[in-house]
């Protein structure tokens, strides 16, 4: 299990087996798969953009049809089947 707090978390990858866990200043490496990961966050706090990421819906301070940046800057991908869900939780996070 992590034990790192939930707002450092940019985002989550699938590389070569393993999650790599982005957080605001570096990269740490779970052990797992990215379904298992995200399941132990609270539910509307990360969202699938893409096959292999997913994103922390409150470090994102741009989006667009293409991608998201995070608060760090950091460009996630977001595909086309996920964009509608990706705009929804950015929205009614931003309402929030």
């Amino acid at each position: 299990m992590l034990k790192v707090s939930l707002d450092e978390i940019t985002a989550l990858e699938t590389v070569n087996r393993k999650v790599a866990v982005y957080l605001l200043d570096k990269t740490i490496y779970y052990t797992g798969k990215l379904t298992e990961l995200s399941e132990q966050f609270p539910r509307n706090m990360f969202i699938r953009c893409h096959q292999s990421f997913a994103l922390n819906i409150r470090n994102i301070r741009e989006l667009n049809k293409s991608h998201a940046v995070a608060v760090n800057g950091k460009v996630i991908p977001v595909s086309r089947s996920h964009l509608k869900s990706v705009q929804k939780a950015f929205l009614e996070w931003l309402g929030s």
